[in-house]
This record gives structure tokens, sequence and C-alpha cells, in this order.
């Protein structure tokens, strides 16, 4: 079974070790070949490894207009809390310190030194890269009933949400598709595929004249959804921490942080009961 825990972290330590900003996939794949880590195949230098940059596994990757692939350097030597054993027979990493990298994202989400608005985000050449990783929101003027005592603050803005993409090993998703989704960039980026714009718009029910509504199977804004877009594009803020398995680590962030907006892994904080059983209300309700 490839394991890509093993395969991102020898990678984003080869380009440390050689002082490098990227790599191309053919170089990368033979590199990973020689380390034991990875096949890769005689006859199509790389192939196994574009096969897995197509599921959007690896940290740093990007797809060029050219259709080539390049994985660049994306974790400072900081973020790097293990040696990779290259003289090992076995070919493999140490244990993970879990609570390192828990801590690193913890730090990461509570003193955030680059946040992201809407306006930079859906652009075309975001700079949120394509990579696994988790997200954190940070938002102002919600309604008063939303609790902010115990939230991180920064500037007059508060913590209020954390996600991960993709939710799950071998999943397709990447840390710009997600948060895109969650700025709306699309028309398809609704309520409907975004559990934090249907609490936002939930709770901003009221204050921005939206509904619930069934459109084509689905239920969202409608209309509404512009509307939101407008108040997320003055009042949210995002920041990123990649990180190639962050299901394994999603919970414990939850855990440690105050998030009103969280359902999963959250039930035990004070907003939970309000906020599941008003987004369940607004949706018996939708027309």
């Amino acid at each position: 079974m490839i394991n890509f825990e093993n395969i991102n972290r020898f990678l984003q330590e080869k380009l440390q070790k050689a002082k490098r900003y990227e790599v191309g996939a053919v170089e990368a794949a033979s590199w990973l070949d020689q380390a034991g880590l990875l096949s890769d195949s005689k006859d199509r230098p790389g192939r196994e490894l574009r096969r897995i940059l197509r599921k959007n596994l690896i940290h740093g990757q990007e797809q060029l207009p050219n259709g080539r692939w390049t994985i660049r350097l994306v974790q400072p030597e900081t973020k790097l809390h293990h040696t990779f054993e290259s003289a090992g027979v076995s070919g493999r990493w140490n244990e993970l310190d879990s609570s390192a990298d828990i801590s690193t994202v913890l730090s990461s989400f509570r003193n955030p030194t680059t946040v992201t608005n809407r306006d930079k985000a859906i652009q075309e050449n975001s700079c949120i890269p394509r990579s696994s990783g988790l997200y954190a929101w940070y938002l102002r003027n919600l309604p008063e009933v939303v609790p902010v005592d115990g939230c991180t603050q920064f500037q007059d803005y508060y913590l209020m949400y954390v996600g991960i993409s993709p939710f799950k090993e071998g999943g397709s998703g990447n840390l710009r598709q997600r948060i895109q989704t969650h700025f709306g960039k699309n028309e398809s980026n609704n309520a409907s595929r975004s559990t934090l714009r249907l609490s936002l718009g939930c709770l901003l029910t009221e204050f921005l004249n939206i509904n619930l509504q069934h459109v084509d199977d689905r239920i969202h804004f409608n209309e509404g959804e512009k509307l939101l877009n407008e108040w997320m594009a003055k009042n949210a803020l995002v920041v990123w921490e990649v990180y190639s398995c962050p299901w394994a680590i999603e919970s414990k962030i939850i855990e440690n942080l105050s998030l009103p907006l969280n359902l999963k892994h959250n039930t035990q904080h004070e907003f939970y009961d309000h906020l599941s059983n008003l987004r369940k209300w607004k949706k018996r309700g939708a027309k």
C-alpha cells in the first residue's frame, strides 16, 4: 500500500536539502523510486507519480499551463519533524509525532501571519495551494446569538470554523478548491456543497433576507447566494496549513479550539444544539 505521508515528507525534505524550490514530476518519480517509496515505470517515467498527482495527494503540487506537473517546496524547515532514514533497508520514516503536528497547526491558526479574503482567494492565480491540508475561518459581524467568548480573535474577527480537504484518504479535494467553494467562486458553489455557507446563511436569514429553497434536487439559498457572497467578502478571512493527511488530526484541532460553527467533532460546544436545530428547521421550511 502506498504511504502518502512518507512520500510527502520525503519530497519536501529532499527539496530542502537540495535547496530547491521545485521539482518536475519525472525527476521526483526517480527520487521516489530510488528511495523505495514508489516504483517508477521504465517505459513511461513519472507515470505512477502522475496518477497520484491527479488525485491531489502531494504537497505543493501544481499543474502548469502546458500540462506538466511540478512539486514545490511548501513547508519551512521547522515543520519537518522527522528525518528520512535513507541509509536504512526499510526506507521508512520514524513514527509521526502527531502532537507536534497538532501544535504547529494550532499555532498557525491562533497566530495567523497570512490571511486571505474572498477577492484574493477566488482569483485564478490564487495564492492558496492545490494541496491537502486544514483551513480556518475568521468571521465578524455575526448575530449576537453566536458566542465569541473563548474564540481566538484576530483584529475584529473571531476564529469560528475549521475544515479539511480532502475529507478522507484517497479523496480528490484540495485546499484551493475547497476554500473557493466556501467563498462561492462559481454558481454551483452554494450552500448545498458547503456546510459553512449553509450555517452562515441560516444565521443571517433575517439580516440578508434570504431563505433556503429546493432547486434542482438541491437545497440552497438560490439568488440569496449572491448576497451571502457579498457578506463573506466583507466579513470573512481564511488561513490554511498544508498537511498531507488532515483527516488524521482534524478532531484534535477542533477539540483544542472554541469553534461555534463546527458541528462534526464538536458536540460538546455550547452552540452545537442551537446551530444544529436551526439548520434542520430552515431545511424543513425550504420551499
